[in-house]
């Protein structure tokens, strides 16, 4: 039987299990206000691509439309946590462009 690997990171609320990591995913409203929150599990070395597509699975956003951002730079597809430097619990920003379930921006303009 195969056991897998747990270890803790000191100050972490979740356990690391075999090198997949937890991602605090938010985002915000124009008025700076936090309107969604998830916890998302990744490996290390996935590309975060995998992270914007859980993300938009889970709130019926298509995955184009999002934009994410770690420490106010923006990532893109192919980078990895570990190329990046994301560690276990950190935060990153979603920011979606376009509202696809009311078809307006998230600004407030509806097409």
């Amino acid at each position: 039987m195969r056991v897998p690997i747990i270890y803790r990171k000191p100050g972490a609320c979740f356990p690391i299990v075999n090198n997949n990591i937890r991602v605090y995913a938010y985002e915000i409203d124009h008025l700076g206000k936090v309107i969604r929150a998830s916890i998302m599990t990744i490996h290390y070395k996935a590309p975060l691509c995998e992270l914007r597509d859980k993300y938009a699975a889970k709130y019926n956003i298509f995955p184009h439309e999002i934009d994410m951002f770690y420490d106010d730079k923006e990532v893109f597809d192919d980078d990895t946590c570990s190329e990046i430097g994301i560690e276990h619990e950190q935060i990153i920003r979603m920011h979606v462009t376009i509202d696809t379930l009311f078809t307006k921006n998230r600004d407030g303009e509806s097409f």
